[in-house]
């Protein structure tokens, strides 16, 4: 469950990323005006921020994992995933925000970065068919729970973390993980964009098991 905090009419001034759906065309939404949401965490990591931007002509839309933010001189900065993930906006004024909280549904699609299996479920039942995955309870078979946003073992009960090519390149640093990165955009568009991306019904996905 997230809580909106504040909310402003603000421009892209800068956006240097690493990980995340961004990282090939970020640097073309530069100088855009759009709309700066941010929120707040309750459950999963409590007290801590994320934002996300919307442009004007909403062909783009940023949404961050929790991060540390600044503001200064009307220079807000926002910096995610142990700081490989920058973004700063020129805030030009502050809007009306409405006091509401923004619910995770108790089944939600788990999705394997190993076999690539999608099953429609609840934190528990992930857990109960060998999972590993974020989630509300914070559930996680071998790891810890980094929460949604964050490259992260997400993987079947029939998959173990080595099959997972995303967070292994990261993990072990390998030499080949830009390409990894490249090979697996949807992946990493996915992830960063959690928990929306994986709060379709199930009947919007088709129904689609495995």
């Amino acid at each position: 469950m997230s809580k909106l905090v504040n909310g402003y009419n603000a421009v892209l001034i800068s956006a240097d990323v690493t990980v995340g759906q961004n990282i090939d065309g970020c640097k073309n939404d530069i100088g855009k005006n759009g709309q700066l949401t941010i929120w707040e965490s309750e459950n999963l990591h409590p007290g801590r921020k994320y934002i996300r931007f919307q442009t004007a002509d909403h062909s783009v839309e940023i949404q961050t994992a929790c991060g540390d933010i600044s503001i200064s001189n009307d220079i807000f900065e926002i910096s995610t995933q142990s700081g490989a993930n920058t973004y700063r906006f020129k805030l030009l004024e502050h809007i009306q925000t409405i006091d509401f909280r923004m619910k995770l549904p108790e089944r939600y699609w788990h999705i394997c970065n190993g076999c690539g299996k999608r099953e429609f479920l609840s934190s528990k039942e992930a857990f109960e068919q060998g999972w590993d995955y974020p989630g509300p309870d914070g559930i996680y078979k071998t790891m810890p729970n980094y929460g949604f946003g964050t490259i992260a073992p997400r993987t079947c009960g029939d998959c173990c973390i080595a099959m997972d090519k995303l967070y292994l390149a990261l993990a072990t640093k390998s030499e080949s993980v830009e390409e990894v990165m490249r090979e697996e955009k949807e992946t990493l568009e996915r992830i960063q964009n959690e928990p929306w991306s994986l709060m379709e019904s199930e009947e919007d996905m088709g129904g689609e098991h495995g």
